[in-house]
């Protein structure tokens, strides 16, 4: 691998950003909504049953969830994006092979996680006066669990797009909120069927939701257990979708990217 060529994919992404409504209003419009609509809900829960805590493990799980759709979008909105332009076939005739773009999508999501991270504390902080770095130095391995998981997504929903293409391009929006019901992100997974609890503890994400609720709310326990557990499914599914988006990209490239488009 070459890191000129990676650090080129990254520049090229994050240059058109500052120009390009589509993918601004997805960084801060709809986490902006989010957080206001939900730390709303969340006021009018601490109201029924008289406590803070609710609000306090919403509102968090709620913007640390932005970064699991950032990181989701940041893989399959990218290819995508490609796959509109007519590009797939352009960029992959180049010398850059698919480990540097992969590798390119690593780099530009790691500096996308900051970005919303701090953003969202910031709109966090200043409409409800709460910081969600209160979570200590837990907050850090949370996030990057939020950040595995949604690459893992991502890779996935990327390896159907490098498939089929257009024809199934509404997936990239469809498929991460899929995992929001069962996340633990918007209520606690304890209040899901039992079938769907048991999907949702075979999942990442409700091991880092869990963790912040065992942080503000239990406050005695410690969620290193929890989080192991968690990284263990994260890398794994990551790993999985990884391979399944070289495999599939592999299988595309046999038939020719250029169909791609139609």
């Amino acid at each position: 691998m070459k890191l000129h060529r990676i650090w080129a994919m990254v520049v090229r992404h994050l240059r058109q950003l500052p120009t390009d409504f589509n993918k601004l209003s997805s960084i801060v419009y709809w986490p902006f909504l989010d957080i206001v609509i939900f730390g709303f809900v969340g006021a009018w829960i601490d109201v029924s049953i008289g406590s803070q805590e609710t609000r306090w493990v919403l509102l968090t799980n709620v913007a640390l969830w932005q970064v699991v759709v950032r990181a989701d979008f940041g893989v399959s909105l990218n290819l995508l994006e490609e796959i509109w332009a007519h590009n797939v076939t352009n960029l992959f005739s180049t010398p850059l092979t698919i480990s540097e773009w992969i590798s390119a999508v690593f780099v530009e999501g790691i500096i996308m996680l900051i970005a919303i991270t701090l953003f969202c504390a910031g709109v966090v902080y200043t409409l409800y006066h709460y910081s969600i770095f209160s979570l200590g130095l837990w907050f850090f391995p949370i996030v990057g669990l939020m950040f595995i998981s949604g690459l893992a997504i991502g890779f996935f929903t990327s390896s159907l797009l490098i498939y089929w293409g257009v024809r199934v391009q509404a997936l990239a929006w469809m498929i991460g909120w899929v995992f929001a019901p069962v996340s633990g992100a918007y209520n606690p997974t304890n209040v899901l069927p039992a079938w769907l609890q048991a999907i949702a503890h075979m999942l990442p994400l409700h091991y880092a939701t869990e963790s912040t609720r065992v942080l503000l709310v239990e406050k005695t326990q410690s969620p290193a257990p929890l989080l192991m557990k968690g990284y263990a499914l994260g890398i794994f599914y990551l790993s999985i979708s990884i391979m399944l988006f070289v495999f599939m990209f592999n299988k595309s490239k046999e038939r020719g990217l250029h169909r791609l488009k139609d």
